[in-house]
């Protein structure tokens, strides 16, 4: 249901005319239709990223899963991940010589 707003515009001034008045109401006019039609443009505008969406989410969750199958074994155990690990010597006061190359030890 639309509702319809009265606006009351007084233009002060005792020559009767009542110019600036239909002026200002026709402004309050244009500017609510242009509301209207920017509102309306951006539901339009926005219509294509819902749709990239629509199409890509289901993509990258079917390659998610295939790559999560890939990761489990037959078992189902994880498949383990080996790397040597790192003994590191030294303090935190090392930390800012430690990221320059030629100041390493």
């Amino acid at each position: 249901m639309l509702r319809r707003y009265r606006v009351v515009i007084a233009k002060p001034g005792l020559d009767g005319h009542d110019r600036g008045a239909k002026v200002i109401a026709r402004a309050l006019r244009d500017a609510a239709d242009e509301e209207l039609i920017v509102a309306a443009l951006l539901v339009i505008g926005s219509i294509p990223c819902f749709l990239g969406l629509a199409i890509v989410l289901p993509v990258l969750g079917h390659a998610t899963w295939h790559l999560y199958r890939r990761t489990i074994d037959a078992g189902g155990a994880p498949r383990p991940i080996v790397r040597p690990i790192e003994i590191r010597t030294g303090t935190g006061a090392d930390f800012p010589v430690n990221l320059l190359p030629w100041r390493r030890r």
